[in-house]
């Protein structure tokens, strides 16, 4: 499951990534999640520009069901968000505004 969490400018912000916070003054109104598809590319922070998605997980060792069913969220063709790596330095949000913080979070099974 992924959800997006507001984060508040006068939230203390120690216990966040700041790669995973992002700007929601530069973020579309209409997000989707889905499983990434063939094709699909991301641009990473810290990167020189946009890649693979499959790319980027075959050099993390993911295979099989587990690549297959990997998160990303999406607005129209633009990937801003997949699971296990930092957003886009372009969507970045400073440190002193409020932000938007998407996580993968694990269903527990009872």
């Amino acid at each position: 499951m992924v959800e997006a969490l507001p984060v508040k400018s006068d939230t203390d912000r120690a216990g966040y990534n700041p790669d995973c916070l992002l700007d929601p003054a530069l973020l579309p109104q209409q997000l989707l999640v889905r499983n990434w598809r063939p094709g699909d590319r991301f641009w990473p922070a810290h990167t020189k520009g946009p890649r693979k998605i499959k790319e980027l997980l075959q050099e993390r060792h993911i295979t099989g069901a587990g690549r297959k069913n990997w998160p990303i969220v999406a607005s129209g063709d633009e990937i801003i968000w997949v699971r296990g790596f930092p957003c886009p330095a372009k969507l970045k949000a400073n440190e002193t505004g409020d932000a938007i913080l998407i996580r993968d979070v694990p269903l527990h099974e009872d």
